[in-house]
């Protein structure tokens, strides 16, 4: 089930490629096309351990592509995530009193619902409605899902981009070269479909132009190449000044939010710095859409970046969006001796005043352990650990319990906390005599050793991993609990939603107690008492943080684990099928994922309808 991947020497775009395809779309003239980028959000998700982080840190992924938009000549863009503006609506939403043109929605898995109704708001405009494009990780594993809707199927998105911002401006070339200036863009759009302009720009999912109304045949174009050097991509602080105000209206406000209260809303800011890890886990997707690549941009760059952010918005806490962090030992102490030489204004260091985090793994970090009081000075302060099992049954990445007490020992010297990620898996005890196999067994070992931040999900096989395929052959992925379809939303990690065994609950229950035994008042008090600790106004913070969030957690934690105590729980019976053919039509490998069901590969331009997989 994971996603295609290019042959080694075609993974990459040329260098440039990006920077020259910016500087072309700038010839059109695009100033007057009102766009709005919608980062669906369903407020259900809202629980340890994403508590609080939605509505601090205001999401990469739509900020990228909205500044992708002003910075090739579209001067009317706007930025709305609805985690602060939870009613925007499209059907009502006008920019300086002018129809959008187009609506782009991102979206990840958990928040499809929100998304769908998005997709639907906007078609009740009718002719008028704007040209509907869909990204982000629901697109990119199961772009299908947003064509023909229920009931009927006339409702779906016009196209669904499948990768990053270069795909998404090479499609927006094709429709504007075919937009006259009396047009909009969703009839340039239907242009360029028609003619088929669109069909060798990799990464795409669309209608094609003579299918039925309630029976869609889908043109996927291949997989994207990836730009390699971030540097190419525009700056974060474009997309900082698109931001739509907070507010509870759903029309848009007159001008977006300004940078002077920007520190009150966005807590955190998040910065794409590198890409890719050198581990290739069966649960984990990342691999696969990097394409068994490694990317990032470079240390001037960086330090640039957060420069220009705390010097315009006064954000001092920066978290990097990182996969492995520390995946390259040169690359990464380039980055922490530029960071430890760089000054913001006023002359102040990084390590004295910015607070930087991301995520990387232990083994990694461990190896890399005397970089640690460089990386502090150049203002590392916490570091995320997906450590899923320290007695690494579940999955082996170097971690043992002798490296983590010496390195999360070595950690809290210098002042960096360390944040773990653990995983709680069918079969895992709860206690093993004189182990850390058990799961309370890893919670207080890692609590007693310095963790100061802890995060336990559940096991589970997630769409666009290696791991999914053979979970709905063993007829384990839950279908529908207690009369109903499990939703999207479910696939948090934080659910239990494949289980072989007869009481699926006693896991749910599980996470829960696991929560309890790491934020309790107890802990909070040693921490307040640890005078000496380096991490202590961390780790109270947190412990805070933890505790404010177990009631929410355990209400919504305690709902499912009803829904499976009364049952039925019923399951899919294999790989479920598309209900519409899929034509391939890019020269590249196929795509993968669970679009792959029902696709056949086909030559470019090619829509013969003896190639047509009927699924």
């Amino acid at each position: 089930m994971e996603l295609g991947c290019r042959a080694k020497h075609d993974r990459f775009l040329p260098d440039g490629a990006y920077r020259d395809l910016e500087h072309r779309l700038k010839r059109f003239d695009a100033a007057d096309r009102p766009v709005v980028v919608v980062y669906a959000f369903d407020r259900s998700t809202v629980m340890l351990p994403y508590l609080l982080a939605n509505q601090w840190m205001a999401p990469a992924g739509a900020r990228a592509i909205g500044a992708s938009l002003a910075a090739t000549g579209f001067d009317k863009v706007r930025i709305v995530l609805q985690q602060w503006t939870p009613n925007f609506d499209p059907r009502v939403a006008t920019f300086d009193g002018r129809p959008i043109q187009m609506l782009c929605i991102s979206s990840m898995q958990i928040h499809s619902a929100r998304a769908i109704e998005l997709v639907r708001q906007a078609h009740e405009l009718g002719p008028e409605r704007p040209l509907i494009v869909v990204g982000g990780a629901k697109a990119i594993y199961e772009p299908h899902g947003f064509f023909c809707l229920p009931p009927k199927g006339e409702v779906e998105a016009d196209v669904a981009v499948l990768g990053e911002e270069y795909v998404f401006l090479a499609m927006l070339e094709r429709i504007l070269a075919s937009t006259g200036q009396t047009e909009t863009l969703r009839q340039g759009f239907e242009r360029a479909r028609r003619e088929k302009l669109l069909e060798d720009v990799e990464g795409l999912l669309y209608r094609a132009e003579d299918s039925a109304p309630n029976r869609p045949t889908l043109i996927h174009t291949g997989v994207q190449r990836l730009v390699r050097d971030f540097d190419e991509l525009p700056e974060p602080m474009v997309g900082y000044r698109l931001l739509e105000k907070p507010h509870r209206g759903r029309r848009l406000r007159p001008k977006p939010l300004a940078l002077r209260r920007m520190r009150r809303n966005s807590f955190y800011a998040s910065l794409v710095i590198t890409r890719g890890c050198r581990f290739n886990c069966e649960y984990c997707p990342i691999p696969a859409y990097n394409q068994r690549t490694w990317r990032h941009k470079s240390p001037a760059r960086l330090v640039r970046e957060i420069q220009d952010i705390h010097r315009h918005t006064g954000i001092r806490h920066f978290f990097g969006t990182c996969d492995n962090f520390f995946n390259k030992r040169e690359t990464i102490e380039a980055y922490f001796e530029a960071m430890a030489r760089a000054k913001l204004d006023g002359g102040r260091s990084f390590g004295d005043t910015i607070d930087f985090s991301t995520e990387a793994t232990e083994i990694d970090v461990y190896r890399h352990r005397d970089l640690l009081p460089l990386a502090r000075r150049g203002g590392l302060r916490g570091l995320f650990f997906g450590i899923e099992d320290l007695d690494a049954k579940l999955v082996n990445k170097g971690q043992t319990p002798t490296v983590t007490l010496e390195l999360f020992k070595h950690m809290v010297r210098v002042g960096i906390s360390p944040q773990v990620l653990m995983m709680h898996y069918e079969g895992q005890p709860l206690v093993t005599p004189g182990g850390v196999a058990g799961l309370f067994d890893q919670v207080d070992f890692l609590q007693r050793h310095g963790a100061v931040g802890y995060q336990c999900t559940i096991y589970s096989p997630a769409i666009g991993t290696r791991a999914f395929g053979p979970a709905l052959d063993k007829q384990i992925v839950f279908r529908k609990v207690a009369g109903q379809m499990v939703p999207d939303s479910h696939y948090d990690g934080n659910h239990v939603v494949a289980f072989a065994g007869d009481k699926p609950w006693q896991q749910q229950w599980n996470v829960m107690r696991a929560y309890a035994r790491f934020y309790s008042v107890p802990n909070l008090v040693k921490a307040i008492f640890a005078r000496r600790d380096p991490c202590r106004r961390t780790r109270i913070i947190d412990q805070l943080i933890g505790l404010a969030g177990l009631p929410v957690t355990f209400r919504r934690h305690l709902r499912w684990v009803r829904k499976l105590k009364r049952g039925p729980i019923i399951r899919w019976p294999g790989v479920p099928q598309l209900p519409f053919p899929v034509i391939h039509v890019g020269d590249g490998p196929q795509p993968g994922g669970l679009i792959q069901m029902g696709l056949r590969q086909v030559e470019p331009n090619s829509m013969a309808t003896s190639h047509v997989a009927t699924a």
